[in-house]
């Protein structure tokens, strides 16, 4: 008897705890959806104003390529809003090269690079890969997350961000490998890193790694981890299945 009670009181500790955790997704997901809401008014009138303004300054060619920036930065907010949108429900995915996706992704930021403090270079190398089944706005924030990540930990005078595709035959993946020339991640903390709410940033909420791995491992049946980490910067592997 006592045997059953303490196996009837596990199972309902266990059910108690896969409800809250299930309410609690719940509740993420739809601020996530509430936010991308909330953006959409805004972000359209924005480039209503965008408009008015670029039939105004045809002639003012200053200031009509800052307008064309302006573009830009508003259909950022755009793929920003959409991805809010997305969490919580299945994505849909494309073969693609991902290779494009992720030049695309880098260039955003080359823009912008030379605006910060610290001079760092971002170096890609592109292997011909076979294509893979993704969502190019999930997969973009993927790479803008590790980007943002190693802009925090590079504190040396010059930084250093490779990111290089290849192609592992035996296990039919196309990897993505990501290595920065930050600060390195503690030993200690290392198996932390894709947990949500760790950070070691003062001003973080811990969540671009394990957005990271959500969106590879629970949106494109991937994995992703940090392949080695020590002063002289870190490494991450990302693998997803070809052609799928």
């Amino acid at each position: 008897q006592i045997s059953l009670v303490i196996a009837f009181l596990l199972v309902g500790l266990i059910g108690y705890q896969r409800i809250k955790y299930n309410e609690q997704q719940a509740i993420w997901a739809g601020l996530a959806k509430e936010t991308a809401h909330q953006l959409g008014t805004p972000i359209s009138s924005l480039m209503g104003w965008l408009d008015i303004l670029k039939d105004r300054l045809e002639d003012d060619e200053e200031l009509n390529a800052i307008s064309k920036d302006m573009q830009s930065d508003i259909e950022r907010l755009k793929d920003i809003s959409s991805r809010f949108g997305e969490i919580g429900s299945i994505p849909k995915r494309e073969l693609m090269d991902i290779s494009e996706v992720i030049h695309r992704a880098v260039l955003y930021f080359q823009k912008r690079l030379p605006n910060r403090q610290k001079h760092v270079e971002i170096i890609e190398s592109y292997q011909n890969v076979p294509k893979v089944a993704v969502n190019e706005n999930l997969l973009q924030w993927v790479i803008e997350n590790l980007i943002r990540n190693s802009l925090d930990a590079i504190d040396k005078d010059t930084g250093r961000i490779h990111i290089k595709t290849e192609f592992d035959s035996k296990k039919k993946d196309v990897l993505i490998i990501y290595r920065d020339n930050g600060k390195g991640i503690p030993k200690k903390n290392r198996k932390k890193v894709f947990v949500p709410g760790y950070s070691t940033k003062k001003h973080g909420w811990g969540l671009g790694l394990a957005i990271v791995k959500r969106i590879i491992e629970s949106y494109h049946n991937g994995h992703v981890k940090l392949l080695e980490s020590d002063s002289k910067g870190s490494t991450f592997v990302i693998a997803l299945p070809a052609g799928v």
